[in-house]
């Protein structure tokens, strides 16, 4: 995938409840404790691979000290981070820029947040984007929402400021009826397209085993 920007805007070219205190904020314990809606075998098997990987083999996530292994504390980890509620006056970037979050449960605190360098006056700043350190691994890392329509461009200027060694997308764009992610970038080979000034490339597609590539 080759990234290429900023432009000047041109016309489309597609080819085709007890709390707990964490970093300032609390999370509330729900009395839900259940398993979660059946996986595909696939799928399940797949995730207990990467765990036994992850947490035998020196790995970057560590969940020796769950009682639980596989799917269970995947959920279990899930379900206290979407319960996460930050410190009042913690996000307000976030709070400023609402049609810029695809869902605004989920905020994004200041503290950790990526700052959008601005390349021309007035031009926006923010993105739901934060950047997160494991304790495990000496890489960098950025968690995003999934782009929305009028954020790609957004998406595609960080990617491009801050240098992505690569992307991995951890939803479909659309799950269970929901939008989750709009398409932002081009499927085919070859396949290129203007977001905004923000000009990306698809020079190749490359069919993994659970996954896809663009390179």
């Amino acid at each position: 995938m080759e990234v290429q920007g900023p432009f000047d805007n041109k016309e489309d070219t597609t080819q085709n409840e007890k709390k707990k205190k964490i970093g300032g904020g609390s999370i509330k314990q729900s009395a839900y404790k259940g398993k979660g809606p059946p996986l595909n075998p696939e799928v399940e098997k797949a995730v207990d691979k990467f765990v036994k990987h992850a947490t035998e083999s020196g790995g970057f996530w560590d969940i020796s000290r769950d009682a639980h292994s596989g799917i269970d504390a995947l959920r279990e980890e899930s379900r206290v981070v979407l319960e996460f509620q930050p410190a009042p006056g913690t996000c307000t970037k976030f709070s400023s820029m609402p049609d810029k979050n695809r869902f605004p449960e989920i905020q994004c605190l200041d503290e950790t947040r990526v700052i959008l360098e601005e390349t021309e006056p007035a031009i926006n700043t923010y993105i739901h984007a934060s950047r997160v350190k494991l304790e495990k691994s000496d890489r960098s890392y950025i968690l995003t929402q999934g782009p929305k329509e009028n954020t790609i461009e957004d998406f595609w200027r960080m990617i491009f400021q801050e240098q992505c060694a690569g992307v991995i997308m951890l939803c479909n764009y659309y799950e269970d009826g929901m939008q989750k992610c709009d398409e932002y970038f081009p499927t085919e080979n070859g396949g290129y397209k203007y977001y905004g000034k923000m000009f990306v490339n698809n020079k190749k597609v490359r069919i993994g085993e659970l996954c896809y590539s663009l390179l």
